[in-house]
């Protein structure tokens, strides 16, 4: 009895309970695929690092560590393992920007990585262990031959492995690259006696042809190839520990860092130890040719496309929220206008016992709903801007970005505010034919 009562009421009342099921719906899976991605991430997150012995700290060093200093630092209390490592973006010969971390690690123990498919790491292979994104990306299979050019030099190696590095959970060639894009950019892991090898060719190569175009080997060339150690080998410079005070002339804008711009002259009267390692230029990178003080390309479009996917991304999250918001406003907004309609259908009973027609009584009660929505809009629009400003603020003020709302931004907005209150407030009169008068009027106040 009571089951066929409530069937029965529901499709009497089946606006009612198809906005409910709506709202319920929207409500627990927007918070449900909202808690499942953080948690996702949280998890994999965590759990990746550890699979990967992710290393706890980063030491950077201009001039780079040597063996002793290596074992000075395992000596320090409570550190269980160290390892000296070095990673530089190398071009991938005959493909049009495509481009490969080159990692090395001299202790597999520490920020190791998972191999997905293919050989076990090996610390004296000759084979590439490469990205399975970026394989995925560029149709690389396991057997196939890759070529790696740095500065003249190729490194020529088979892919014997697929991989994923927890150095590179978010891999991005330099901070000008805002998402990861494994079409153009990945990561490969050599063994370190493969890396020696190729550097010894190097320096022994340059050093017999032109001493004088040598650039980031210069100190290895000044010692006899015989006399070379590890510890020159994987030298690499990075930072500094001094300090150094300026005046603040004025303020700039970066889409891309956060820096700190000067001139050539103030870096000399301070001081300031700098090599120029960028050219700018109109020139395709592909008119470009191969040099041996040339170490990577890059050009205006792979920068345009990582922005653009991220904000594909950005974009494609703002179209589903708004959708749910619409779907969730015309809910809300139904509802509030059957419990109104409700209330007052003494009211409104009362209007018809007088003479007045349905389409009367309509327009009253959508101009009503149209005021509503007109004190709202007065109201929404300056905290929407607000909550934006936050927002870019929280979330994306390292991209140096500024809010930009023009005419058409808030034209839409207010647009398909008022479309939305029109349609819940059709609805809601549509129902004023089907008042009974003589029920109505019986209804106490």
């Amino acid at each position: 009895m009571l089951v066929r009562k409530l069937f029965r009421t529901a499709w009497n009342y089946k606006s009612q309970f198809i906005s409910m099921i709506i709202m319920i719906t929207l409500g627990i899976g927007i918070f449900l695929g909202f808690n499942m991605e953080w948690y996702t991430i949280e998890y994999d997150t965590s759990r990746f690092f550890s699979d990967t012995n992710y290393a706890d700290y980063r030491l950077y060093s201009k001039d780079g560590f040597t063996s002793d200093e290596l074992h000075k630092i395992m000596e320090t209390d409570g550190v269980k393992a160290a390892t000296r490592y070095i990673s530089v973006n190398l071009d991938i010969k005959d493909s049009k920007n495509k481009s490969l971390a080159l990692d090395v690690s001299e202790n597999y123990t520490v920020s190791t990585f998972i191999v997905t498919d293919g050989e076990e790491y090996n610390e004296k292979g000759d084979g590439f262990w490469l990205s399975d994104k970026f394989a995925a990306a560029n149709d690389i299979s396991l057997g196939d031959e890759l070529t790696l050019v740095f500065q003249g030099t190729e490194i020529s190696g088979k892919v014997v492995g697929l991989i994923k590095a927890g150095e590179h959970m978010i891999c991005i060639a330099d901070n000008n690259q805002l998402m990861p894009d494994y079409s153009t950019f990945g990561y490969v892991y050599i063994s370190p006696e493969r890396f020696r090898t190729v550097l010894k060719e190097k320096v022994k190569n340059t050093y017999s042809e032109n001493i004088g175009k040598i650039n980031v080997f210069q100190k290895l060339i000044e010692k006899k190839l015989n006399d070379m150690s590890d510890d020159e080998i994987l030298d690499k410079a990075y930072g500094s520990s001094k300090t150094y005070t300026a005046k603040v002339i004025g303020y700039n804008r970066s889409i891309m860092t956060e820096s700190v711009t000067m001139t050539d002259t103030l870096a000399d009267e301070l001081g300031i130890d700098y090599h120029i390692t960028s050219v700018y230029t109109d020139k395709n990178i592909t008119e470009i040719p191969s040099s041996d003080i040339i170490s990577g390309k890059q050009d205006k479009a792979q920068l345009m496309d990582t922005f653009n996917s991220f904000v594909g991304i950005m974009d494609a999250m703002v179209v589903i929220l708004v959708i749910a918001a619409v779907i969730l406003g015309i809910v809300v907004l139904y509802n509030l206008g059957i419990m109104s309609y409700v209330e007052r259908s003494r009211e409104l009973a009362t209007l018809k016992v007088l003479g007045f027609r349905n389409k009367s009584i309509g327009r009253l009660l959508i101009s009503q709903n149209i005021w509503l929505t007109i004190t709202g809009i007065i109201i929404g629009l300056p905290a929407g801007v607000g909550a934006l400003e936050w927002m870019l603020a929280a979330l994306a003020g390292e991209y140096e970005m500024k809010l930009m709302l023009g005419p058409m931004t808030y034209c839409v907005s207010v647009l398909l505010t008022f479309c939305v209150s029109l349609l819940v407030g059709m609805m809601v009169a549509r129902k004023n034919k089907k008042i009974d008068m003589v029920e109505a009027l019986k209804i106490s106040e």
